[in-house]
């Protein structure tokens, strides 16, 4: 993955780390609400990214069979072509790929500073912790696995989408994190968080 991509991973790993400790201090102002682009606009490399989701995920799309992310609490296969790349900390695993470049999903976990959070309560540390330059959305609650999860999606800087799933379990916060540049359309963004969405297992 290249270092760009590399470093947004670090960061969304630094984020959960922020939403398991419940840090009141958001480190950077967010700004307004992105300009949403039209879905049937594909970007080029160099167009800012769209920063709405596409809509929600489809029952029928085909679970990914690429690498398999895989943490002591959790697993998730990422889509084929997408490769696994060095680890940067031992509680974080990412998944690269050459066809949407400074592109990555994340699987991380990380101890819980309360367990008796909610979901929903994870989310809004996430945001009051992020020093993203803009705030993703907080869309309503989901689920990862049959357990009850936070999502959050939308442009956090002028050139990366996120969108990123979230739940507490066994003393843990676990987040699914993807990032994406503009290479990858909204469609092309829902079918890879659709697929790997579709592999996701506790353990």
């Amino acid at each position: 993955m290249p270092k760009t991509a590399a470093s947004a991973a670090a960061l969304a790993a630094v984020l959960l780390l922020g939403a398991a400790c419940g840090n009141d201090d958001a480190s950077a102002d967010p700004s307004p609400d992105p300009t949403t682009s039209s879905a049937t606009s594909s970007p080029s490399p160099t167009d800012e990214a769209t920063g709405e989701p596409t809509g929600e995920p489809s029952s029928t799309v085909a679970p990914a069979t690429g690498p398999v992310l895989d943490l002591p609490l959790a697993s998730v296969r990422a889509p084929k072509g997408w490769f696994l790349t060095p680890r940067i900390v031992p509680q974080q695993v990412d998944a690269g790929t050459r066809e949407y470049t400074f592109s990555s999903i994340t699987l991380a976990q990380i101890k819980s500073y309360d367990l008796s959070m909610s979901a929903d309560g994870l989310a809004d540390n996430w945001l009051e912790s992020s020093f993203y330059p803009r705030q993703p959305k907080k869309l309503p609650l989901t689920e990862l696995d049959g357990t009850e999860a936070y999502h959050l999606a939308g442009q956090v800087q002028k050139n990366l989408y996120l969108e990123e799933f979230g739940a507490q379990t066994d003393g843990k916060v676990v987040a699914l994190t993807f990032l994406f540049s503009p290479a990858a359309s909204p469609e092309e963004r829902q079918d890879v968080i659709d697929a790997t969405l579709a592999t996701f297992t506790w353990k």
